[in-house]
Parts: C-alpha cells; sequence; structure tokens
C-alpha cells in the first residue's frame, strides 16, 4: 500500500510483492525529499550550535541551513559539506574538546552571520541524475578562546535532494 504523509511531505509505500519469486515484501520506502538532523552539537560562547533546514533539497529551489546558537557577534561560521555520510568522529585530537564530527569537509563554505545565526543557501538545478542525491553538512562556528582551535561544532544534518 501506498500514501502520501502530509507531515514529513513525502510518499510512504509499505510492502509489495517480489515478481519473481511470488513473495511478499514486509519493508517500508520512502520517495521524495527529505531533511533529517542528528547528533547534537558542543557548546559554545552562545549555547550549543545546531543546524536545520525549513524544508528538503526540491528541483528547482532553494535548499536553505540555518545554523543557531552561533557565536554572537558576528563572525565566521564555516558550512562543512560532503556527499558522503562517515561515523560520527571525535575531534578531541585536534583540539576541539567535546565536539563530533559528522561531516567529510568536502566542500567548505564560509558565511557571516549576525545575532547568533548564520544561513547557507544551495541553489538545487532541475536535473534528474540529482534525484535521491544526499547533501551531508555541519556547522562549525569560530568562537575565540572556546577551545584550542576557536572553533564550535554543530549537529549533523542531512537533506535529500527530490521534487
Amino acid at each position: 500500500s501506498m500514501c502520501y504523509d502530509v507531515a514529513r511531505n513525502r510518499v510512504v509505500m509499505f510492502g509489495g510483492l517480489d515478481f519473481q519469486t511470488f513473495s511478499a515484501y514486509g519493508d517500508t520506502q520512502e520517495y521524495g525529499a527529505r531533511s533529517e538532523t542528528y547528533g547534537s552539537g558542543c557548546a559554545g560562547s552562545n549555547g550549543t550550535p545546531a543546524i536545520n533546514s525549513n524544508d528538503a533539497p526540491r528541483f528547482g529551489a532553494n535548499f536553505d541551513l540555518t545554523a543557531t546558537n552561533v557565536e554572537a557577534t558576528g563572525s565566521l561560521t564555516i558550512f562543512a559539506q560532503s556527499l558522503t555520510a562517515i561515523a560520527p568522529v571525535a575531534l578531541d585530537p585536534i583540539g576541539m574538546t567535546g565536539c563530533t564530527g559528522y561531516v567529510a569537509p568536502d566542500v567548505l563554505t564560509s558565511v557571516t552571520g549576525s545575532g547568533g545565526s548564520a544561513t547557507h543557501s544551495i541553489a538545487i538545478p532541475t536535473t534528474a541524475a540529482l534525484m535521491g542525491t544526499a547533501i551531508h553538512t555541519q556547522a562549525l562556528s569560530f568562537d575565540p578562546g572556546i577551545n584550542a582551535l576557536w572553533l564550535t561544532a554543530s549537529n549533523g544534518h542531512t537533506g535529500t535532494i527530490g521534487n
């Protein structure tokens, strides 16, 4: 059976039939764009940074990611992005005590925020080949004196491109 989940803005399918073996599937599949957060950030001078989005990445639209609770004086926030998911990594060895890395830093984008938040916008093209591509993101906030590296980290976020 298949239905549209209005609360999560996606199509959900349960079951189905394997036509080669004529056996029933007992799994659940979800289709469409998705936006999910995971893990937790490490405390900084303005609280614990967190990253989220108002919507999932959709064809022909901007995908806005907002980091909140970053250093409040409008200093630098870095959005680290990757198409590859990684297991959580403790960042203590590089001087970010109590912080966890959730994203391989394949692409780094710097944004100047204000009032304790910073937003990074990604234009999603209408390219069918991108359907189902996951964009993994984590925010790093420049926070002088908070630890040896002067950076705090947010939780992780994954946005899956769809309609």
